[in-house]
Formats: C-alpha cells, sequence, structure tokens
C-alpha cells in the first residue's frame, strides 16, 4: 500500500488501536530523532555556555550578549529554510519522491546566501551592540564573538536545508547522528580554546565561538555526504542536479524554487520577530546587571533545552500534515494535527515539572557563584509555566505553514511578541520595578497568546472546510 493509500485509509480511523498504528506510533517513529537533534543543536550553545559560565562569569556575559546577533539570525536563518520542509514533505506525502532532491538543491544557493548575509549582520555585532545600549566593556568583547559566531552561519543554513530535506523523507536519524558527533567533538574543543589546553592560549568566551565554527563546518559536511551516497539517491533525485546546472539554468531554478521561498519568507520573518523579542529581553537584563545577564542567559539556555522537545514533536507533526496536505487527504491532516497537540502537550506537562523541581541542580551546572544559581533556579521555576504555551505555539505556527498558511500565522505572532511581550516585560522591569523577573513576565504573556491566536486560526480553517466540504 502506498502512502497516499495508506493517508487515504486513515481518514476512516475509528478505533483507538487505528489511531495508535497509523497516528500516534508513526509520530514517535519520526519525532523521537527530531527531538533529539534539536536536543543536540540546542546542547552546542549548553556545553558553550556551561564551560565558559565555569571559566568566568563576566566571560559568560559577553558570550551570552555576543550570542544576540548570531541567535537572531540563525533563527531567521531556519524560518527562511522552511519551505525546504514543507515542500519536501508535500512532495513525499503525494508519491513524487524524485522532486525532493530537486527542493534540496533548489535551497542549497539560498541557504549559502542568507547565511553570508547573517555573517555581515554578526560582522557589525560591536556597533549593533552599542547601539542597543550596552556598554563598551561589554559591547567590545561580545562584538568579537559576535562575528566568530557569524562565520559559523552559512554553514549552519547549509545543515539546517539539508537536515529539513532528511527530515521531509522520513529520514531523521543521520541527522541526528551527526548533531551526536558534533556534540562529543564541540566539548573536546572548547576544552581545547576556552582552557587553553595543551599548551593553547586561553580564550574563554571568543574560544568556544571559535569551537562552535569548527564543529558547525564538520557536521554540515557529514550530513551532505550522507545525502550524496545514500542507497535512496536515485528514488529522490540527489544526482538528478549539479553545482555546475544551478549556475547555468540559475535564472530558470529560482523561478521553480518560487514557492518554497515564499513558505520561507513567511516563516523566516515569524521567527525572527519571535527570536528578536527574546534576544530584546536579554538585552534588557543587560540593562539590569551583568548577574542579571548570566541568570537570564542560564534560564533561557535551560528553558530552550527542554522546549526543543515540543520543538521536535512540532516539527514531526508539521511534516506528517504537510504528507497528508500534499496527498489530499484534509481529514488525516486535521486529525494528525490533534494528535500531534495532544502528545506535545503531555511532553511539555512533564518537562515543566522537571524545569521546576529541579531548578537549583540545573542551574548549577552553569555556574558556581551561588547568587547567580538562586536568581536563575527563581526564574526557572517561574518560566516552567510559559514552557507548554511557548511549544503549544510552536506547534501551531508549523501545522498551519504544512497546510499552507503563511503570513496570516506570522501577523498573529508579530503581535503576539514584538506588540506585547517585549513592552509588558520593559513596564515589568523598569516601571513595576520586578527587575529580571519581569523578563518571565513578558516571555509567559506573549507565548501564551502566541498559542491562543494561534489555535484559534487553526479551529477557524478546519471549520470552514468542514463547511466547504473539503473534509474526505
Amino acid at each position: 500500500m502506498n502512502r497516499i493509500a495508506v493517508i487515504n485509509r486513515i481518514g476512516g480511523i475509528n478505533k483507538i488501536s487505528d489511531l495508535f498504528k497509523y497516528e500516534i506510533k508513526p509520530l514517535f517513529r519520526l519525532a523521537w530523532p527530531v527531538m533529539l537533534s534539536r536536543v543536540g543543536m540546542l546542547s552546542l550553545v549548553i556545553v558553550d555556555t556551561i564551560m565558559v559560565g565555569r571559566y568566568a562569569t563576566q566571560e559568560l556575559a559577553y558570550l551570552g550578549i555576543g550570542q544576540v546577533p548570531s541567535a537572531i539570525c540563525l533563527l531567521l536563518i531556519i524560518g527562511l529554510l522552511m519551505g525546504t520542509l514543507v515542500m519536501v514533505s508535500k512532495h513525499y506525502g503525494a508519491g513524487r519522491d524524485d522532486e525532493c532532491g530537486t527542493v534540496w538543491w533548489h535551497s542549497l544557493p539560498f541557504a549559502v546566501g542568507i547565511g553570508l548575509l547573517g555573517l555581515f549582520i554578526c560582522w557589525q555585532g560591536e556597533y549593533l551592540l552599542l547601539a542597543l545600549g550596552q556598554t563598551p566593556s561589554i559591547a567590545a568583547p561580545a562584538g568579537r564573538v559576535s562575528f566568530i559566531l557569524g562565520l559559523t552561519l552559512p554553514f549552519v543554513a547549509l545543515q539546517m536545508t539539508t537536515g529539513f530535506f532528511l527530515e521531509g523523507i522520513h529520514k531523521p536519524v543521520p541527522v541526528l547522528l551527526a548533531t551526536f558527533i558534533a556534540n562529543i567533538l564541540n566539548i573536546f574543543f572548547n576544552a581545547l580554546f576556552i582552557y587553553g589546553s595543551f599548551g593553547m592560549p586561553q580564550m574563554g568566551a571568543e574560544g568556544s565561538a571559535w569551537a562552535t565554527l569548527i564543529v558547525r563546518i564538520i557536521q554540515v559536511f557529514i550530513l551532505i555526504i550522507y545525502v550524496w551516497f545514500m542507497a535512496a539517491h536515485k528514488r529522490f533525485g540527489v544526482r538528478k542536479h549539479s553545482l555546475l546546472d544551478l549556475l547555468i539554468n540559475w535564472r530558470a531554478n529560482w523561478q521553480a524554487s518560487r514557492e518554497q521561498r515564499r513558505i520561507g519568507y513567511a516563516a523566516g520573518v515569524s521567527m525572527g520577530i519571535e527570536n528578536t523579542a527574546f534576544n530584546a529581553l536579554m538585552l534588557f537584563a543587560g540593562l539590569i546587571s551583568a548577574y542579571a545577564i548570566a541568570s537570564y542567559t542560564i534560564m533561557l539556555n535551560v528553558f530552550i533545552m527542554f522546549l526543543m522537545f515540543g520543538f521536535g514533536i512540532a516539527t514531526a507533526t508539521a511534516v506528517r500534515v504537510g504528507n497528508a496536505f500534499g496527498a489530499g487527504a484534509l481529514s488525516s491532516m486535521l486529525r494528525s494535527s490533534w494528535v500531534g497537540l495532544g502528545v506535545q502537550m503531555v511532553f511539555m506537562l512533564v518537562s515543566g515539572l522537571l524545569l521546576f523541581t529541579y531548578g537549583t541542580a540545573l542551574a548549577s551546572f552553569f555556574t558556581k557563584e551561588a547568587d547567580v544559581i538562586c536568581m536563575a533556579q527563581a526564574l526557572l521555576r517561574y518560566a516552567s509555566i510559559a514552557l507548554i504555551m511557548s511549544a503549544g505555539q510552536l506547534l501551531m505556527s508549523q501545522i498551519l505553514r504544512a497546510r499552507g498558511e503563511n503570513w496570516v500565522i506570522t501577523g498573529l505572532q508579530f503581535v503576539s511578541f514584538a506588540l506585547v511581550m517585549v513592552p509588558i516585560a520593559w513596564v515589568a522591569i523598569f516601571v513595576l520595578d520586578r527587575g529580571v523577573f519581569g523578563l518571565v513576565d513578558g516571555l509567559l504573556v506573549g507565548t501564551s497568546l502566541a498559542f491562543i491566536l494561534g489555535l484559534w486560526r487553526f479551529i477557524y480553517l478546519a471549520r470552514r472546510d468542514a463547511v466547504l466540504g473539503l473534509q474526505t
């Protein structure tokens, strides 16, 4: 039975056993390596934060602020390349396997281009941080960190679009393995460059950035080599194109990839808005104190680490929704969406409980300073409430994009993050004198609103489809 037949077959699910067989089990099969690879991707940053924090709190402040330009660019890049995942999923669901490789090829020059643009922005990191109110004593060393991290962005872009291709054709395990290798190497290179092992000079935060660059290069080469030599390369049209073909027929290829770029533009703006808002909170922390930066950096890293479990489920759900949408099985698309949301809610409830219970232990991994641990632990307990909402809004945005929604969800997230989250955090910190806890006030309200609005849009579209008789 081919994929289209299976997807249409599960349109008639009426038993719990069928729901588990055709929905929950396939979701978990795709979700677990995606979750772990997302956690592994973030753990590169987590390990950097831990190792730099144990080296010196001041260096941790440089790293936290220095990551702001590259972190904004990184999320923007991921969003811009989201069209690769959506289009590959649709082609795979419709049985057009050879078109999946074409989507990947078309994404490569775009990925390099936006990566180089991100590098240019990070090159101006010091001036950007000064313009955003940071003191010269912080902006100068943080700017150097920003530039080095900017060098990683073209490689990150290639890694992400290749990973999206593999996840879209239900091959997420190679992405997980490449991420695992990168994490092992990152620990070694961090020890080498941060602490000055084996006779190397001690470089602190800058050393962690150089280590990140090296492992990113290795990671992307592992993935591209795997895609080129994988057993199914003919089936998915991996070698149907070449770099020479892209150069000669660049105009035709650019036109052919217009749809995936259109998806990416909306997703990129959306994720750029969200990440800019998150990093605006980091800049607010910089206006409070170095200890506020350190404690908020620890809180945000742990928060996002747990959030990656929800992000992994959201990505897996989006792939399944895209498969069903490509096959025209809209009732299956609806059911996959609800199942993904339910599974994610269970995971995030457990994650929130762990975050609340073990905040002190988690914070102590990052620093030895008792005051910073105490503040970070209090922030983690508070932020555990926002974890479910934040994961939920990620899932709803990915589901909506997988079913063809683009700019509406971007508008809803602009309202939630730019117009609500950032102003509320500012008022809480500087007007209500909530200090560093005002950062989490904004986070909680903004992510909750984004989830509610995304869910509202999803329900509206489902009801519209039902009225129009589109459910099959």
